[in-house]
């Protein structure tokens, strides 16, 4: 009994942290088109699209390709931007992976953060989670970058954070995951029960088996704060 415990606990994990990976998609989906698309496991068809109306990018005037562009001031206009519309402090900000490699090696960024009388902030690249690292500091507002990746139903390997773009947000207006119900057949097979709960486990044996099966279900739907709340900036 004890075996079958921790392969049962280690099952009910593993499908857990797919659901989490899949709760990650969508809220990142949302924060960067305003969109998530709901499709069919198997056959991929489109199913349902949530709408959550358009949202709020930030055009640059030059690329930070460009030697002549100046992230600092493209920084300052989001965070100037989000305080604006959400009427509170942007307090967060995070790049993709290679508009973090642009501003880290932009020499704008670099002659801005030596200076030895205005101190923007710190440069202190560390790691703090997986794929998650710490970059530093700007007037205060802690930078982030983001390199999470997924695998999609055809194999191929996504960044869950576009890599040329990068989110200004105001934190201090949360938003939070609702769960739709989960159906589940009664213990007669004549008709279904919706199950309320942000995880929903079914276990049975199938007849004339010798296995057990187990299923964990969830039906996740982002509720993000008014998109006034973020800006993405697109930086190549």
């Amino acid at each position: 009994m004890t075996r079958e415990a921790e392969l049962l606990v280690r099952d009910v994990s593993e499908l857990d942290q797919k659901i989490t990976r899949t709760e990650e998609w969508m809220c990142c989906e949302c924060i960067q088109t305003g969109k998530v698309p709901i499709r069919d496991y198997d056959s991929q068809r489109l199913i349902a699209e949530l709408d959550y109306g358009p949202i709020v990018n930030t055009v640059l005037e030059k690329p930070w390709t460009d030697p002549t562009s100046n992230p600092l001031n493209d920084l300052r206009a989001c965070i100037r931007g989000v305080a604006s519309n959400a009427n509170l402090v942007a307090d967060l900000i995070v790049f993709g992976s290679n508009a973090a490699s642009l501003f880290e090696s932009h020499v704008t960024v670099q002659d801005a953060y030596n200076n030895l009388f205005i101190k923007q902030g710190e440069i202190t690249p560390q790691m703090i989670a997986w794929n998650v690292t710490s970059l530093g500091t700007y007037r205060g507002i802690p930078l982030y970058i983001y390199e999470s990746t997924y695998t999609d139903n055809n194999g191929n390997s996504l960044f869950y954070l576009d890599p040329d773009t990068v989110l200004v947000a105001c934190s201090q207006n949360k938003g939070r995951m609702a769960y739709a119900g989960c159906p589940q057949q009664n213990d007669d097979e004549t008709n279904l029960t919706i199950v309320a709960g942000k995880r929903v486990p079914l276990v049975w044996f199938p007849e004339h088996s010798d296995m057990r099966k187990l299923r964990l279900a969830s039906r996740p739907c982002p509720v993000p704060p008014d998109s006034s709340n973020w800006t993405v900036m697109n930086v190549v």
